[in-house]
Protein backbone atom coordinates (compact mmCIF):
# COMPACT_ATOMS: atom_id res chain seq x y z
CA UNK A 1 0.00 0.00 0.00
CA UNK A 2 1.72 3.34 -0.45
CA UNK A 3 -0.48 5.22 1.66
CA UNK A 4 -1.25 4.05 4.98
CA UNK A 5 -5.12 3.62 5.57
CA UNK A 6 -5.51 3.33 8.92
CA UNK A 7 -4.40 7.25 9.09
CA UNK A 8 -5.78 8.38 5.59
CA UNK A 9 -9.38 10.10 5.07
CA UNK A 10 -11.06 11.29 2.59
CA UNK A 11 -14.14 12.01 1.65
CA UNK A 12 -14.68 11.87 -1.82
CA UNK A 13 -13.35 9.72 -5.07
CA UNK A 14 -14.62 9.75 -8.23
CA UNK A 15 -13.50 7.00 -11.40
CA UNK A 16 -11.68 9.04 -14.36
CA UNK A 17 -10.50 7.60 -17.47
CA UNK A 18 -6.65 7.16 -17.46
CA UNK A 19 -5.59 9.12 -20.72
CA UNK A 20 -4.61 7.36 -23.73
CA UNK A 21 -0.84 6.91 -23.81
CA UNK A 22 -0.30 6.95 -19.96
CA UNK A 23 -0.39 4.84 -17.12
CA UNK A 24 -0.75 5.11 -13.72
CA UNK A 25 0.28 1.42 -11.50
CA UNK A 26 0.99 3.46 -7.90
CA UNK A 27 -1.36 4.78 -4.98
CA UNK A 28 -0.93 8.25 -3.50
CA UNK A 29 0.60 9.99 -6.54
CA UNK A 30 -0.55 13.12 -7.80
CA UNK A 31 -2.71 13.23 -10.27
CA UNK A 32 -3.33 15.95 -13.42
CA UNK A 33 -6.21 16.63 -15.65
CA UNK A 34 -5.74 15.91 -19.47
CA UNK A 35 -8.78 16.71 -21.85
CA UNK A 36 -9.35 13.80 -24.52
CA UNK A 37 -12.76 14.59 -26.77
CA UNK A 38 -13.81 17.63 -24.58
CA UNK A 39 -13.67 14.86 -21.77
CA UNK A 40 -11.70 15.61 -17.97
CA UNK A 41 -9.08 12.53 -18.27
CA UNK A 42 -5.98 11.20 -15.59
CA UNK A 43 -2.59 10.79 -15.76
CA UNK A 44 0.19 11.24 -13.83
CA UNK A 45 1.79 15.09 -12.68
CA UNK A 46 4.79 15.79 -15.04
CA UNK A 47 6.03 19.37 -12.82
CA UNK A 48 5.98 21.44 -15.89
CA UNK A 49 3.83 23.98 -13.57
CA UNK A 50 1.28 24.77 -15.49
CA UNK A 51 -0.71 21.61 -15.02
CA UNK A 52 -4.05 21.18 -13.03
CA UNK A 53 -3.84 18.81 -10.29
CA UNK A 54 -7.39 17.05 -9.64
CA UNK A 55 -6.24 14.64 -7.02
CA UNK A 56 -4.63 12.02 -6.08
CA UNK A 57 -4.39 7.86 -7.04
CA UNK A 58 -6.43 5.14 -5.42
CA UNK A 59 -5.34 1.92 -6.98
CA UNK A 60 -6.68 -1.82 -5.27
CA UNK A 61 -4.99 -3.29 -8.10
CA UNK A 62 -1.66 -2.73 -6.65
CA UNK A 63 0.90 -4.85 -4.76
CA UNK A 64 3.95 -2.44 -3.65
CA UNK A 65 7.35 -3.01 -5.07
CA UNK A 66 8.91 -0.33 -3.60
CA UNK A 67 9.49 0.81 0.03
CA UNK A 68 10.54 3.92 1.89
CA UNK A 69 13.19 3.37 5.36
CA UNK A 70 14.86 5.98 7.29
CA UNK A 71 17.66 4.34 9.53
CA UNK A 72 19.28 5.95 12.56
CA UNK A 73 22.95 4.58 13.29
CA UNK A 74 26.06 5.40 14.82
CA UNK A 75 29.16 5.46 12.32
CA UNK A 76 31.82 3.03 13.48
CA UNK A 77 35.58 3.99 12.99
CA UNK A 78 35.53 2.38 9.63
CA UNK A 79 33.55 4.92 8.40
CA UNK A 80 30.98 1.83 6.40
CA UNK A 81 27.76 1.19 7.35
CA UNK A 82 25.86 -1.51 6.09
CA UNK A 83 22.24 -0.75 5.72
CA UNK A 84 19.16 -2.68 6.18
CA UNK A 85 18.21 -3.39 2.49
CA UNK A 86 20.61 -3.77 -0.75
CA UNK A 87 18.89 -3.04 -4.09
CA UNK A 88 18.72 1.25 -3.30
CA UNK A 89 16.53 3.08 -5.57
CA UNK A 90 18.92 5.67 -8.06
CA UNK A 91 18.55 9.41 -6.19
CA UNK A 92 16.96 8.93 -3.82
CA UNK A 93 19.45 8.39 -0.44
CA UNK A 94 19.08 11.34 2.10
CA UNK A 95 21.48 11.55 4.72
CA UNK A 96 22.11 13.96 7.83
CA UNK A 97 24.83 13.95 10.66
CA UNK A 98 22.32 14.42 13.73
CA UNK A 99 25.42 15.10 15.52
CA UNK A 100 26.36 17.96 13.87
CA UNK A 101 23.29 19.05 12.80
CA UNK A 102 24.08 18.44 8.94
CA UNK A 103 22.85 17.55 5.44
CA UNK A 104 25.62 14.90 3.81
CA UNK A 105 25.47 14.94 -0.05
CA UNK A 106 25.41 11.41 -1.50
CA UNK A 107 27.78 10.41 -4.29
CA UNK A 108 28.05 7.15 -6.07
CA UNK A 109 31.78 7.45 -7.19
CA UNK A 110 35.33 8.86 -5.26
CA UNK A 111 36.40 9.48 -1.82
CA UNK A 112 33.42 10.83 0.25
CA UNK A 113 34.58 14.10 2.07
CA UNK A 114 33.21 15.47 5.72
CA UNK A 115 30.90 16.61 4.21
CA UNK A 116 29.61 13.81 1.53
CA UNK A 117 28.14 10.09 1.73
CA UNK A 118 29.27 7.33 -0.56
CA UNK A 119 26.47 5.19 -1.80
CA UNK A 120 26.84 1.61 -3.30
CA UNK A 121 22.94 1.36 -3.89
CA UNK A 122 23.23 -2.23 -5.42
CA UNK A 123 24.68 -3.54 -1.89
CA UNK A 124 23.17 -1.20 0.30
CA UNK A 125 26.65 -0.02 1.89
CA UNK A 126 27.38 3.67 2.56
CA UNK A 127 31.00 4.97 3.42
CA UNK A 128 31.62 8.45 5.58
CA UNK A 129 34.79 10.18 6.01
CA UNK A 130 36.77 8.44 8.66
CA UNK A 131 36.77 11.86 10.69
CA UNK A 132 32.76 11.30 10.77
CA UNK A 133 33.54 8.23 12.84
CA UNK A 134 31.18 8.33 15.83
CA UNK A 135 28.07 10.68 14.49
CA UNK A 136 24.76 9.75 14.82
CA UNK A 137 24.03 9.46 10.98
CA UNK A 138 20.03 9.33 9.32
CA UNK A 139 19.66 8.17 6.21
CA UNK A 140 16.77 7.63 4.15
CA UNK A 141 15.76 5.73 0.49
CA UNK A 142 13.88 3.71 -1.44
CA UNK A 143 14.34 0.07 -2.18
CA UNK A 144 13.34 -2.30 -3.97
CA UNK A 145 11.78 -5.36 -2.32
CA UNK A 146 12.10 -9.02 -3.35
CA UNK A 147 9.17 -10.69 -4.49
CA UNK A 148 9.14 -12.83 -1.01
CA UNK A 149 9.09 -9.35 0.93
CA UNK A 150 6.22 -7.97 -1.03
CA UNK A 151 4.09 -11.31 0.00
CA UNK A 152 5.45 -11.24 3.56
CA UNK A 153 4.37 -7.99 4.39
CA UNK A 154 1.30 -7.21 1.53
CA UNK A 155 -0.28 -10.88 1.13
CA UNK A 156 -1.73 -11.08 -2.32
CA UNK A 157 -5.05 -8.93 -4.25
CA UNK A 158 -7.61 -11.25 -4.91
CA UNK A 159 -7.98 -11.89 -8.40
CA UNK A 160 -11.07 -9.99 -8.92
CA UNK A 161 -9.93 -6.39 -7.91
CA UNK A 162 -9.26 -5.32 -11.51
CA UNK A 163 -11.50 -3.20 -12.52
CA UNK A 164 -8.96 -0.42 -12.83
CA UNK A 165 -6.89 -1.94 -15.51
CA UNK A 166 -9.84 -3.71 -17.28
CA UNK A 167 -12.08 -0.75 -17.82
CA UNK A 168 -9.28 1.72 -18.11
CA UNK A 169 -9.73 3.44 -15.42
CA UNK A 170 -8.51 5.41 -12.39
CA UNK A 171 -10.21 6.50 -8.60
CA UNK A 172 -9.25 9.95 -7.96
CA UNK A 173 -9.09 10.84 -4.50
CA UNK A 174 -10.90 14.77 -4.33
CA UNK A 175 -11.82 16.99 -2.21
CA UNK A 176 -10.41 17.78 1.11
CA UNK A 177 -8.83 15.14 3.71
CA UNK A 178 -5.70 14.21 4.87
CA UNK A 179 -3.27 11.02 3.71
CA UNK A 180 -0.08 9.19 4.36
CA UNK A 181 1.90 8.43 1.36
CA UNK A 182 4.80 6.99 0.46
CA UNK A 183 5.19 8.95 -2.98
CA UNK A 184 7.42 11.78 -1.96
CA UNK A 185 10.70 12.75 -2.90
CA UNK A 186 13.42 11.30 -0.24
CA UNK A 187 15.77 13.96 -0.91
CA UNK A 188 14.49 16.94 0.49
CA UNK A 189 13.37 18.33 3.61
CA UNK A 190 9.65 19.00 5.00
CA UNK A 191 10.08 19.59 8.48
CA UNK A 192 10.23 23.28 7.49
CA UNK A 193 7.71 22.93 4.10
CA UNK A 194 5.32 25.79 4.18
CA UNK A 195 4.07 24.55 -0.07
CA UNK A 196 4.26 21.68 -1.91
CA UNK A 197 4.78 20.75 -5.41
CA UNK A 198 4.43 18.14 -7.57
CA UNK A 199 7.01 16.50 -9.63
CA UNK A 200 7.46 14.10 -12.32
CA UNK A 201 5.32 10.88 -11.86
CA UNK A 202 3.05 12.62 -9.45
CA UNK A 203 6.23 12.63 -6.78
CA UNK A 204 5.60 15.07 -3.84
CA UNK A 205 8.29 17.66 -2.89
CA UNK A 206 9.04 21.32 -1.39
CA UNK A 207 10.98 21.91 -4.47
CA UNK A 208 9.62 25.31 -6.52
CA UNK A 209 11.38 25.59 -9.80
CA UNK A 210 8.98 24.51 -12.43
CA UNK A 211 6.89 22.04 -10.63
CA UNK A 212 3.43 22.49 -9.81
CA UNK A 213 1.82 23.70 -6.82
CA UNK A 214 -0.96 21.34 -5.06
CA UNK A 215 -3.43 23.63 -3.94
CA UNK A 216 -4.55 23.61 -0.15
CA UNK A 217 -1.18 20.67 0.78
CA UNK A 218 0.78 21.15 3.91
CA UNK A 219 2.84 18.89 5.67
CA UNK A 220 0.94 17.86 9.14
CA UNK A 221 3.79 14.93 9.64
CA UNK A 222 7.37 14.24 8.27
CA UNK A 223 8.93 11.03 7.39
CA UNK A 224 11.04 9.57 10.54
CA UNK A 225 12.82 6.36 11.07
CA UNK A 226 9.69 5.53 13.05
CA UNK A 227 7.02 6.60 10.53
CA UNK A 228 8.65 6.75 7.21
CA UNK A 229 5.33 8.01 5.38
CA UNK A 230 4.74 11.91 4.61
CA UNK A 231 1.74 12.94 6.34
CA UNK A 232 -0.53 15.95 4.23
CA UNK A 233 -3.39 17.64 4.18
CA UNK A 234 -5.39 19.10 1.35
CA UNK A 235 -8.25 20.18 -0.05
CA UNK A 236 -8.45 20.40 -3.45
CA UNK A 237 -11.16 22.34 -5.51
Amino acid sequence: MAFDLTRTRYFLTQEVPVAPGHTIAVEGAVLKSIRTNGVENAALVDGTGTEVVIGFSENNNLVPGVEIVTETVTVPSTGIVSLKHANLIDGTVWAYDATNSAALTPITTGNPTSSQILVNEVQGIVTLNVSLAGITLQVRYKYTMTATEQLMKYGGRPVNMRSNTDVGTITVIRGFGNMFTDQYDTTVDFSTATTLYATANGIITTTVGTNTAIPGARVISVPSAADPFLGITFNLP
